[in-house]
């Protein structure tokens, strides 16, 4: 009897649209390749405030084993593990382990053609990972129940509407711990330059805004007065990212939480605005992030 294939093992990090990302990238290598995969959520002990945001989703992945971590990366989540893999590392010692670590924010086209067994570490933030495996990443990102409540409701207001725009406005941790300088700005003047791009396509169009600070779209955006302020989720992100995934067509921020609720729901005649300018620090390079499908407008960068 044959044995198993070693699987690929993808790190979980970041809030919910990062790992959103690095799920899809090691999906869609382990379908490319024939070989099961497995998440490591390890990565999230380091990061307090930022739990496994998947688990509403049908994946089919379960967690990797300490023993395939080990065996697979090269080294334990032990600290003391981690440096001697690092030290043999320097000298050349450590011989052919999967442990891929992203290099850079550009796409990597070689990422594409592993076929053994790895260790994914990265962000991987751009469609061309998994865009031939679409299929399966929408497959796995199902909803495993259906939305209840105020959900349910404004789910029904979204699907009646023909032209409904999911517009969202993030804020919050953008504006903190140093991000001002990692992070271009969208100002008023972005937003309303989107929806003057947006209206050249629609003809009656409902406005559905999602943000982490609804109370300053409502007093710092000129949005249009019918918009609905979808404000009762709090830290039930994922509610957000379905309504927003119902919506037909999409005004996002430089997030990759929007990024996802915009990719979620396309269809032949979506439109999606998207600001030209992801980062601003010198270091990041965002021309891999926003599909070609996608238009641009110009932020303040």
């Amino acid at each position: 009897m044959l044995a198993d294939p070693e699987p690929v093992i993808v790190r979980i990090y970041g809030g919910l649209g990062n790992q959103l990302f690095m799920y899809a990238c090691g999906l869609a290598l382990a379908c490319r390749h024939q070989r099961p995969l497995r998440i490591d959520v390890g990565g999230l002990a380091w990061e307090q405030h930022r739990p496994f945001a998947l688990g509403n989703f049908d994946l089919r992945a379960p967690p990797a084993s300490a023993a395939e971590v080990r065996r697979i990366r090269g080294f334990s989540d032990s600290k003391l593990s981690r440096e001697w893999f690092n030290f043999r590392r320097s000298l050349g010692l450590t011989g052919n382990t999967g442990f891929i670590r992203e290099n850079g924010w550009r796409f990597d086209p070689k990422i594409l053609d592993i076929s053994g067994p790895c260790y994914l570490k990265g962000h991987w933030l751009s469609e061309r990972y998994f865009a031939d495996q679409a299929a399966a990443v929408r497959t796995d990102l199902r909803y495993r129940s259906p939305p209840a409540g105020r959900n349910a409701e404004c789910a029904t207001q979204i699907a009646d509407c023909q032209e409904s725009v999911s517009i969202h406005v993030r804020r919050g941790d953008y504006l903190a711990g140093g991000n001002e300088s990692i992070y271009a700005g969208l100002d008023r003047d972005y937003y309303k330059a989107a929806l003057a791009q947006l209206c050249q396509h629609l003809k009656q169009p409902r406005f559905f805004c999602f943000s982490d600070d609804p109370q300053a779209a409502r007093r710092e955006l000129d949005l249009p007065r019918e918009t609905v302020f979808v404000d009762h989720n709090g830290s039930a992100g994922h509610e957000d990212l379905r309504l927003m995934s119902l919506c037909r067509h999409h005004v996002i921020a430089n997030s990759t939480f929007s990024w996802w609720g915009a990719w979620l729901a396309e269809h032949p005649s979506q439109v999606v605005i998207a600001p030209k300018t992801w980062w601003i620090h010198p270091d990041y390079d965002d021309r891999d992030i926003i599909p070609a499908r996608w238009l641009r407008v110009a932020n303040t960068g």
